[in-house]
């Protein structure tokens, strides 16, 4: 079982230019996002992605991030506790490419790694009927969206992905009390039917420190 970070003097020293980079006013409106990113109950459901992936004894060398926020707690789990060798991050957010970078300098993941990506976004796709382009960067070994609750269902993000076969990290929540969970679920199981994975690897949920049911689901 993953029950920590490993917490080195290299990890302290790259938190730290995060926290004096948002106190310039260029980031100040990230400071309350980089709390919510970093509270117990984060980490709690990467360390439980990341165990149940050792428990598989999956091999993984490249995971592509749906809507992966900072990465600070998973990068280094998925690097560390993994040996991923290759990590790249799809997100909406614009201000994730530097503070993402900073968080993890350590590793000498280049900029370029964060792409400014709308993956499945509900809003976007209502207004525009724009939907995610296939992934050009490559074969991965997973395809990790521990942020399920936040966009459409992740079986469209599949029919644009057919071709591929990648292996699913899915979490979710059934907590419909904040405006931008719009697609919450009652269980593993209706996470699975939504993405439509046929082949179930794994399925469970936790209660998160914050009172919150998580949900995950591992298979194609």
């Amino acid at each position: 079982m993953v029950d920590h970070i490993k917490f080195t003097t290299e990890i302290a020293e790259d938190w730290k230019s995060v926290l004096s980079l948002v106190h310039h006013d260029e980031y100040n409106h990230c400071i309350k996002r980089i709390q919510d990113a970093s509270t117990s109950s984060q980490l709690q459901s990467k360390l439980w992605l990341v165990s149940e992936i050792v428990n598989l004894g999956i091999n993984v060398e490249r995971v592509a991030l749906l809507a992966g926020w900072y990465a600070n707690f998973i990068t280094p789990l998925l690097i560390d506790e993994l040996g991923v060798k290759y990590i790249l991050n799809l997100e909406i957010d614009p201000d994730v490419k530097t503070l993402t970078y900073k968080f993890n300098k350590r590793y000498k993941i280049d900029k370029d790694r964060t792409k400014n990506q709308n993956v499945v976004c509900l809003y976007r796709c209502e207004m525009h009927d724009v939907m995610f382009e296939p992934l050009k960067y490559g074969n991965f070994d997973l395809v990790i969206n521990a942020s399920c609750e936040h966009m459409f269902p992740m079986s469209r993000f599949r029919k644009l992905n057919k071709s591929k076969d990648y292996i699913y990290v899915l979490q979710s929540t059934d907590d419909e009390q904040w405006d931008d969970h719009i697609n919450c679920v009652s269980g593993p199981e209706e996470l699975a039917d939504q993405a439509e994975i046929v082949d179930v690897m794994y399925s469970g949920e936790i209660e998160l420190n914050n009172g919150m049911k998580r949900f995950m689901v591992i298979g194609r």
